[in-house]
């Protein structure tokens, strides 16, 4: 079974013109030996180098995806969210300086970037270092932020069953906000602000 980098690197593999795929590949390569600054401006220079395009996986891969993590569904994901996700999750794997660098990506990110980092959330490593991250990502006033971390993302779970964000429940974004908070986090009951 491949893991959900080597199955992005695949996917990537499948779909990029060379010219992004070399990109893609030396930016991954100086980021194992690289620090901050190379992943930031990596990841600044995703959309100009990658594109836009969707990802536009097959059921086997969404298959997959599933397989490298339970409940995975990047069916709506684009070529550079998943880019996004692929070059922070190959900057390394220490807990905390992931944390670190993932917070200050988020504390300068556009819209669009946002929506990548949380969509990643169940593929980063040590997974409860992310629930607060995930709970204000639910809380947020940005509808596309939102169904990054309520829809098709298993990192959900962890926020449910997290006592920190009882909040969570209490603030959707968008119209309806109240049924789509309750179907999002799993059907619970969910107040209006």
């Amino acid at each position: 079974m491949m893991t959900p980098t080597q199955l992005l690197k695949k996917w990537f593999e499948a779909s990029l013109p060379a010219d992004a795929l070399t990109w893609l590949s030396d930016a991954a390569e100086k980021l194992r030996k690289g620090g901050d600054t190379e992943l930031y401006r990596s990841i600044s220079l995703v959309t100009r180098k990658i594109g836009k395009a969707d990802l536009a996986l097959t059921a086997a891969g969404l298959k997959h995806a599933d397989a490298a993590r339970e409940g995975w569904n990047p069916s709506d994901w684009s070529l550079d969210q998943a880019a996004r996700i692929y070059l922070l999750l190959m900057s390394g794997t220490d807990g905390a300086t992931f944390l670190r660098r993932l917070d200050q990506l988020c504390n300068t990110a556009d819209v669009g970037e946002l929506v990548a980092f949380y969509r990643g959330l169940p593929l980063y490593p040590d997974q409860s270092r992310y629930v607060l991250r995930a709970a204000e990502g639910i809380r947020t006033n940005m509808k596309a932020v939102f169904e990054a971390v309520a829809h098709r993302n298993p990192h959900r779970q962890h926020i449910e069953s997290d006592r920190r964000t009882g909040p969570a429940r209490q603030s959707c974004p968008g119209t309806n906000a109240v049924r789509l908070c309750a179907r999002a986090l799993g059907g619970g009951a969910a107040h209006q602000p």
